[in-house]
């Protein structure tokens, strides 16, 4: 019985650790900005700053978008080069 519960406990030790990890990875992913207090003067630079990033960013695609969407373009446009070669 002594080995199934060493078994065990190493087992809730190690799944323990991989939670741990996990965790600090997606704090390290995702980091949470305190937002200033309203009305501070801190507040109204971060809405500035923010409608600034926003106005910026606006319209912008992630590279692997763009990737796809110039691969696609590039197949449409060798596929309409072929069908009018055989028009003609």
């Amino acid at each position: 019985m002594a080995s199934g519960n060493a078994k065990r406990r190493q087992k809730q030790q190690h799944q323990k650790q991989q939670s741990a990890g996990k965790q600090h990875k997606r704090d390290h992913e995702h980091p949470h900005d305190h937002l200033p207090k309203v009305g501070s003067p801190e507040d109204d630079a971060y809405i500035r700053r923010r409608r600034r990033e926003d106005l910026v960013d606006f319209g912008l695609t992630s590279g692997r978008t763009r990737q796809i969407l110039g691969i696609v373009l590039a197949v449409f446009a060798i596929g309409a080069l072929l069908a009018w070669f055989l028009i003609l």
